[in-house]
């Protein structure tokens, strides 16, 4: 059995964000502005598909220059704060979302001055290049007695509508495939261990290449299930079968990762069924899969047979953007 010929296209997911500032004076809190809009730069999310830890760092500034895609820092500069603190969560109701959380300390009177503009961004100059920019309206006055705290959330928005393709070649057989998320309702972090969900990491990764699918992170990052199987609610934990019970699965033991092609804000990688592996009675129908990017069902329009001398290699494709 070959590798799928053509990628199982994964939803594009969308991306935004929100900024708070909190500003105590004598331990008491003197003003809290509440959450405001940021806009991730064209830069911020080449950053998603590059070696750099995205927002390890927060900067503000003094200039009011409206922020644009293609910004590479604060229109003036003054002070920066490394990141101290990270949460994370799931909105279930509404407009879905999973959201991370950095809180940023500058020390008390590191910065002084009338502060219109923040970013968060991976490098510790106050001109870091920016994953995120935004101006802070209205713009806050701060004296050497305050001490400002920064909070930045990101918002991986659940995909609403489900994702069509095909055909992509399987074994010179060729499946149609439709894909929508699943496990809605849970935060565990996607991609990484028990759980899959819906928490985002994004803030978190490290300066190093990126791994958009990774078995060692988890149960199951990608499972198999056995046919026949039918689409399951965004809020289930599995995949279903058509009697309306969780299909019979199997997980893959290797995947490989695409290396990223600047500005495509897209990922490539792979997932490899070995021969000992999803060898189901009646074929193949359904996978589940968790990466970087949300954790998701592919149900295919028949099955792939698949005996135990043969692999199976499935390749994904996901894509990311800003939230309109």
């Amino acid at each position: 059995m070959s590798t799928s010929k053509n990628a199982i296209v994964l939803p594009t997911i969308g991306l935004g964000g929100f900024y708070k500032f909190e500003i105590r004076r004598n331990g008491r809190v003197r003003y809290d502005s509440g959450w405001f809009e940021n806009l991730i730069t064209n830069g911020g999310l080449d950053a998603l598909g590059q070696s750099v830890a995205l927002a390890n760092w927060c900067a503000v500034g003094t200039g009011n220059t409206i922020p644009t895609n293609a910004d590479v820092t604060l229109s003036l500069p003054l002070a920066v704060a490394v990141a101290s603190g990270s949460s994370q969560g799931v909105v279930t109701t509404g407009t879905r979302y999973g959201w991370q959380r950095r809180t940023y300390a500058f020390a008390q009177g590191a910065v002084v001055g009338n502060i219109a503009e923040v970013g968060v961004g991976w490098t510790n100059s106050p001109a870091t290049p920016l994953f995120s920019r935004s101006l802070v309206s209205p713009a806050t006055s701060i004296i050497a007695l305050d001490q400002l705290t920064v909070t930045y959330e990101t918002r991986m928005y659940l995909p609403t509508v489900d994702v069509t393709g095909g055909p992509i070649d399987i074994g010179g057989t060729n499946y149609n495939f439709t894909v929508r998320p699943i496990n809605a309702n849970s935060n565990g972090t996607a991609g990484y261990r028990t759980g899959q969900g819906w928490g985002v990491g994004l803030l978190s990764l490290p300066a190093s290449p990126r791994i958009w699918f990774n078995p060692s992170f988890g149960i199951y990052p990608c499972l198999a299930a056995r046919a026949p199987c039918i689409l399951t609610p965004v809020d289930e934990t599995f995949v279903w079968t058509s009697a309306g019970v969780a299909a019979t699965s199997d997980f893959s033991e290797s995947g490989t990762n695409g290396a990223y092609v600047s500005s495509s804000f897209e990922c490539n990688f792979s997932a490899k069924f070995s021969a000992v592996r999803a060898n189901f009675v009646g074929g193949i129908q359904g996978f589940l899969f968790s990466g970087l990017f949300g954790t998701y069902q592919c149900i295919l329009s028949a099955p792939v047979n698949k005996g135990n001398t043969q692999e199976l290699t499935m390749n994904w494709r996901q894509s990311w953007a800003r939230r309109p």
